[in-house]
């Protein structure tokens, strides 16, 4: 967890000074640690907006709401089964 983080932080800040491809790398390192790091695939989109590639962008935006809409529904049937299965 704690190389999770630090590679996240590291991404933050190649990002924030201007480079993008080393901190696409960074967060594509995330994913690996974590492959539901939704965090790192809205780094990716942020950064591919910045290089102008909306399609890859929007990729991954997607990837991030897929995996938040299957975290969501993973809580949702744990809540229920607790609930009706006492």
């Amino acid at each position: 967890l704690k190389d999770l983080e630090n590679h996240y932080q590291i991404a933050n800040q190649l990002m924030a000074d201007g480079f993008f491809e080393e901190s696409i790398e960074e967060f594509e390192k995330c994913i690996y640690i974590n492959s539901m790091h939704v965090p790192s695939y809205y780094g990716i989109a942020k950064v591919d907006d910045k290089l102008e590639n909306s399609k890859n962008a929007e990729i991954f935006r997607d990837r991030a709401k897929e995996i938040m809409d299957r975290m969501w529904d993973l809580k949702i049937e744990e809540e229920s089964r607790r609930h009706y299965n006492p």
